[in-house]
């Protein structure tokens, strides 16, 4: 989760500016979200009498899948996969693949199950049965991103006016772009992008601690990072990042199933 407090008027930043040494900021009065945008689940959070709370965005849940369904008629489905029949159109860990090329990640997304191609500019593009359509991982970022915004106000009463939403440590510019335009088609213009591993410490309030390094550790569902961090006055420095980008829950998940197949005498044709 991503609780901190940040200036909700601040201009939307340049991937090229994004610092790894960052001063918490204050909230001033007005609606900002924080924002987990996670590779297997998402979530929201706001503050409140400068508490942390998370918002039940999902079935009185504060935690929602990144699931993203295109049915042939409506809009997009988000979340759990209940009562979708068809879920050749539906999209899941698509953060591995957001601002990567098509060399970088078609065979990450060949081991999602996808069909990719090579888009303009070289970027990776993802096929949408229901719709015929080629779609960019960023553009379906947008849509999970509108629900959370959405969600979110419908609880507030109130617009929603920023965000804080949380990159991984070892997120490279162009993802960290990808990731700011997904934000501003998803209607939100004031945005900071904070590394989880500093939105991790700030959530155990480390940086009121004496200087001194810190060590955190970050398994997702899509990445693991090692993140050694120094806390001096209130800021938090990155001072060193090491893990693997393609190694996470989803890899797991995988290996596991691979497993089941091989002790079963199964083959993927044989399990639907």
């Amino acid at each position: 989760m991503i609780a901190v407090q940040t200036i909700c008027t601040c201009q939307v930043e340049s991937a090229s500016r994004f610092q790894s040494k960052q001063r918490v900021p204050t909230l001033r009065c007005r609606t900002v979200l924080g924002i987990d945008l996670g590779t297997s689940n998402s979530c929201v959070s706001i503050i409140e009498q400068g508490q942390p709370r998370l918002l039940e965005i999902c079935q009185e849940s504060p935690y929602i899948p990144s699931v993203v369904t295109f049915p042939k008629t409506g809009g997009p489905l988000i979340g759990k996969l209940t009562g979708v029949q068809d879920t050749s159109s539906s999209f899941s860990s698509f953060k591995r693949l957001i601002g990567r090329s098509f060399d970088e990640a078609h065979q990450d997304a060949q081991s999602l199950g996808y069909t990719a191609r090579e888009g303009p500019g070289g970027m990776l593009e993802l096929f949408c049965p229901s719709q015929s359509s080629w779609l960019t991982p960023t553009y379906i970022t947008t849509s999970l991103l509108q629900h959370l915004i959405g969600a979110a106000a419908s609880q507030k009463g109130s617009e929603v006016t920023g965000a804080v939403i949380g990159v991984p440590a070892r997120f490279s510019e162009a993802q960290c772009a990808a990731t700011l335009q997904a934000v501003n088609a998803a209607g939100l213009h004031s945005v900071h992008l904070l590394r989880e591993p500093i939105a991790a410490a700030l959530a155990c309030g480390l940086q009121h601690q004496e200087s001194g390094a810190i060590l955190v550790f970050d398994l997702g569902g899509g990445t693991f990072d090692l993140s050694l961090l120094e806390s001096f006055e209130g800021i938090l420095e990155v001072l060193a990042t090491a893990g693997d980008t393609r190694l996470g829950g989803n890899n797991f998940d995988a290996d596991i199933a691979k497993w089941i197949l091989q002790s079963s005498g199964l083959t993927e044709a044989n399990v639907r």
